[in-house]
């Protein structure tokens, strides 16, 4: 059926079930792939900057919203 399957996440609850349904497409057959995106609103992206001058903390949320995928 499908063997990439390419998945934008920005750990809303849409993009969690997005997630679950592509997980679920891929348990179809076994030789798929996922293929996760991360996206972000460019206003949200500008203010994360101009607000927090070290990249950490802004990968740490970044890594907060795609640890909510439980894509195994």
């Amino acid at each position: 059926m499908f063997s990439k399957i390419l998945l934008a996440a920005d750990g809303s609850q849409h993009s969690i079930r997005a997630a679950e349904k592509a997980v679920a497409i891929a348990k179809v057959n076994q030789n798929s792939f996922i293929h996760i995106v991360y996206v972000i609103d460019g206003s949200t992206s500008k203010a994360d900057v101009l607000s927090h001058f070290d990249s950490g903390t802004i990968n740490k949320r970044e890594k907060k919203n795609l640890s909510q995928l439980k894509i195994c």
